[in-house]
């Protein structure tokens, strides 16, 4: 009976947690009763608060360099019923502090007052307000750097992944040594451990953190590589990794975030480095059309058959015969 008391007393405090020093207060409580593996993982989850929400128990317990049965005790030891339940309650108090609702909130709020006219206005004015921002010396400094460096790095996972593809792609046609990172394996992370402090990353990122992203990251800081980060806000988790941070506003529709403003700025940064050294831009944009000019009959011969498509509907010339 009394053990039953004890568990619903942990659980209703559990409930109880708002904010990420309640909840880092809470772990810290029970910190001396757990055994050393627990203790390791709880350190990490202190330590990475804004990442539980996107892990596993599995992805957390790599992280922490424990096992997945480890994971589940601790969180059973933290007086919740499941890890389910504690990553809700770490989910909300990371929302809270970014300020918005959860995707399912945001589409039930606006089920029945549909406003889409709202979000492009909104995201206008994201845009409008990037003219500050280049306009400023941390852009003049990123730009530099982006032409100085022996090869740039463009990173974006998940729902920045297109942003830095898409960044990458104009880049590559103005200076050498540009690739893109939008996934997190092996080739990629070998090739990284060759790069330096001469190697910069210019590295995208939107409200919901991936873990390989994550983890990336902190190879980028093992092999010295500086970071451009391009965050939502200067509270980004993200934060300690930046040599450089360039802050763009992110809309929120009710199923997605919208980081237009962040494409339109990858799109500036091309074009500021294209400007800081016209005669290589010109040479560069010369030798990629020569390219194009050479390749492309190659690709697509001229003998090569136009597509048939079945039609039903009889042509104007039928019709008139």
């Amino acid at each position: 009976m009394k053990m039953q008391t004890a568990q619903k007393t942990e659980q209703t405090a559990t409930r109880a947690l708002s904010t990420r020093q309640d909840v880092i207060g809470h772990i810290q409580d029970t910190l001396a009763q757990l055994p050393p593996a627990q203790q390791r993982a709880a350190h990490f989850v202190m330590n990475a608060l804004s990442q539980v929400p996107f892990m596993t128990t599995t992805a957390l317990a790599e992280a922490a360099q424990t096992s997945q049965a480890t994971v589940t005790r601790l969180v059973l030891s933290l007086g919740f019923r499941s890890y389910l339940e504690f990553s809700e309650t770490v989910s909300r108090v990371v929302l809270s502090e970014l300020g918005e609702a959860a995707p399912p909130d945001r589409f039930e709020q606006s089920r029945f007052h549909p406003d889409p006219t709202s979000l492009l206005h909104q995201e206008a004015q994201h845009i409008l307000q990037l003219a500050a921002l280049v306009e400023g010396q941390t852009f003049q400094r990123v730009v530099q750097k982006l032409v100085g460096a022996r090869e740039v790095i463009v990173v974006g996972m998940g729902a920045s992944a297109c942003i830095a593809s898409h960044t990458a792609l104009y880049l590559s046609r103005l200076r050498p040594g540009v690739r893109s990172v939008t996934t997190l394996d092996i080739g990629q992370a070998i090739e990284t451990l060759n790069a330096g402090p001469d190697v910069w990353a210019l590295v995208f990122t939107v409200p919901r953190i991936t873990v390989d992203l994550e983890r990336y990251l902190i190879l980028l800081r093992r092999c010295q590589v500086p970071v451009v980060l391009v965050a939502e806000q200067p509270a980004n988790p993200l934060i300690p990794f930046a040599s450089e941070l360039l802050v763009v506003p992110v809309s929120r529709s009710p199923t997605t975030s919208v980081p237009a403003a962040m494409l339109v700025l990858g799109t500036l940064l091309v074009d500021a480095v294209a400007q800081a050294q016209p005669e290589r831009t010109t040479a560069q944009l010369a030798t990629f059309e020569q390219l194009l000019v050479r390749e492309l009959p190659q690709v697509l011969p001229e003998t090569m058959p136009l597509p048939q498509f079945a039609s039903t509907a009889a042509s104007p010339l039928e019709e008139n015969s």
